[in-house]
């Protein structure tokens, strides 16, 4: 008994990808979308929607998939543990993340401009 290894949990490993590609998806396209020579107009619109998508639902999907591979590694005594539970974490990170950059675009869209006003004269208002 000894001599046999223990599998790795594949949900588990998948969730840790998934949780993982979400910010990398991010960035590459930011990147891409900054730079508007590269694409015509209706390409940066489609992939806009595409890794919006993608920064939203990978973190969601990766996080059940961490979920159900932990569980299932510890029921079933198998490696992918440290996987399941990196991907809980860092999908964690990833909420308050995206959550907190909605909030304070709400924040920012209910109060408007708050810089006061300055009159001709050169004095505040």
């Amino acid at each position: 008994m000894a001599d046999q290894k223990k599998k790795l949990n594949i949900m588990a490993l998948t969730g840790f990808i998934l949780v993982i590609l979400s910010p990398v998806i991010f960035i590459l396209g930011v990147t891409l979308s900054s730079d508007r020579t590269l694409f015509n107009y209706d390409l940066i619109n489609a992939f806009s929607d595409l890794f919006i998508t993608c920064v939203v639902l990978f973190p969601v999907i990766g996080r059940v998939f961490s979920v159900i591979g932990l569980i299932v590694s510890i029921v079933k005594k198998q490696k992918g543990k440290g996987f399941a539970i990196a991907g809980i974490v860092i999908s964690e990170i990833e909420f308050l993340i995206v959550f907190g950059m909605i909030f304070l675009s709400i924040i920012i869209a209910l109060c408007g401009d708050v810089r006061p006003a300055i009159s001709q004269s050169g004095t505040y208002a």
